[in-house]
């Protein structure tokens, strides 16, 4: 079962039609996007990836499997608008969400519902792709500290250190959003 399937089921089993996703974290999780501003509007087995025109580009390179929506309108509209376009009468939504931000979503007749923990609750189970990614990273961390151990002695600062280890985690493929 993949993820989209997996919210889907959730979502019905609590009487939600549709959940808006805004912790980046998991927008990150579900949809591989790894800009800093976007949110997922997951209905039905199917999604809509919002975000502002700075990250056009990067969305359509990053984002599979979701229709992605140039905003065009202030957010809270798009998002209200997408809601509606995927049949959603009940939108759950993160419980972080911004009092304000809450409240010009319900000024447009949204029914809403917070959800507490649903992807964070997912992504505490690793799977077999995830292993994998892991198992790379820690692979390639080991090689670059190894590279690195000679000059982890007196004379050499921790910035110093650190610099070298990050330039050789990058001479080795670990993308800059992984560094930090």
């Amino acid at each position: 079962m993949n993820r989209i399937q997996a919210i889907t089921g959730a979502l019905e089993s609590r009487g939600i039609d549709g959940i808006l996703i805004s912790d980046i974290r998991n927008i990150r999780y579900l949809s591989g996007f790894s800009g800093s501003s976007a949110c997922l509007i997951i209905a039905g087995g199917a999604g809509i990836f919002l975000t502002d025109g700075r990250y056009r580009e990067q969305a359509v390179n990053e984002i599979k499997g979701f229709e992605v929506v140039i905003e065009k309108k202030e957010r809270h509209i798009e998002i209200i608008e997408s809601a509606k376009s995927l049949g959603v009468g009940i939108l759950g939504f993160e419980s972080m969400v911004p009092y304000a931000f809450y409240k010009k979503l319900l000024r447009k007749g949204l029914k809403l519902k917070a959800v507490n923990n649903l992807v964070e609750d997912m992504r505490k189970i690793k799977d077999r792709l995830e292993m994998k990614s892991i198992r790379k990273a820690v692979d390639r961390a080991q090689k670059a500290f190894k590279e690195v151990r000679p000059y982890v002695r007196k004379g050499f600062s921790e910035k110093q250190i650190a610099l070298r280890l990050e330039e050789t985690l990058k001479k080795k493929g670990v993308p800059y959003c992984l560094l930090i």
